[in-house]
Order: structure tokens, then C-alpha cells, then sequence
């Protein structure tokens, strides 16, 4: 998979041949490409039962998603050993990836003239359209 890529080789997985475990947790994130707002921007984390954010803007929550999936309580002020673990695990994401949460219009070099993505934290990525480059393996 080339370094551009985020995720892993599920292959043998659906093929059959391996069982792989649930990561534990999914770092999700928002850069909003639309209009490059600043302020939009967030990161998360999710795991099977809780999904902690925070918003560029200062916005935080954190919810309980197996006792409330609509996410309709922010338990973010009432729950902070979980907050805390949450917390730990998206600056860990963030290390991984070289992530910082910026101001929208710093990740204007991501997006081409059609809002399609050309770049990430690795660099650019080439031609959305065209065949993946394969010689960062």
C-alpha cells in the first residue's frame, strides 16, 4: 500500500485466510474543503462505545454511543477518566499521523480546483484521476 494511503491490508481478511483484530479505535477527521472555513476543522476518535471530538473552534464532546447513539447527551463535563483516555488516544492518532488541527485555509494545498483531494500529511498525491502511484511502497 503506498504511504499516501491511510489504513491497512484487509485482504486476507475477506479472502478468508487470516483474522485480523478490531482496532480498538478510528481516528476520524474534517477539513472543510468546501469553503476552507476556518473553525470547522476537527479530529476525532471513536471506539465501539464512545466517539470524542474537538472542534478547531474549541468545541468538545464526548458521547456514550452505546447508551445514546443519536448523541443526543455530551457527557464531556461528567465523565473525565474516560475523557482523559479518549483524549490520549487522539493525540496519539495525531503523533501517528504528523497531524496538527489547523486553521482550514493551511490544508488549501490538499484540495485541487475541483475540490478533489491531491494532498495529505505525506504530500501530494498526483492526479486523483489517474492510476495511483505506486513507487512510495
Amino acid at each position: 500500500m503506498p504511504k499516501t494511503v491511510s489504513g491497512r491490508d484487509l485482504s486476507d481478511v475477506w479472502t478468508g485466510r487470516s483474522s485480523v483484530a478490531e482496532r480498538d479505535a478510528l481516528f476520524c477527521y474534517y477539513v472543510d474543503d468546501a469553503n476552507l472555513t476556518p473553525g470547522a476543522e476537527w479530529r476525532g476518535v471513536r471506539t465501539k462505545t464512545w466517539n470524542y471530538f474537538r472542534f478547531l473552534n474549541g468545541t468538545k464532546g464526548l458521547y456514550d454511543i452505546a447508551e445514546d447513539p443519536l448523541q443526543m447527551h455530551n457527557l464531556f463535563d461528567t465523565r473525565s477518566a474516560v475523557r482523559e483516555q479518549m483524549e490520549s488516544t487522539l493525540l496519539s492518532f495525531m503523533d501517528r499521523w504528523n497531524d496538527e488541527l489547523k486553521p482550514a485555509p493551511e490544508y488549501r494545498h490538499w484540495f485541487d480546483e475541483h475540490r478533489q483531494v491531491v494532498g495529505n500529511v505525506f504530500g501530494a498525491l498526483g492526479d486523483p484521476l489517474k492510476a495511483p502511484d505506486w513507487s512510495m511502497l
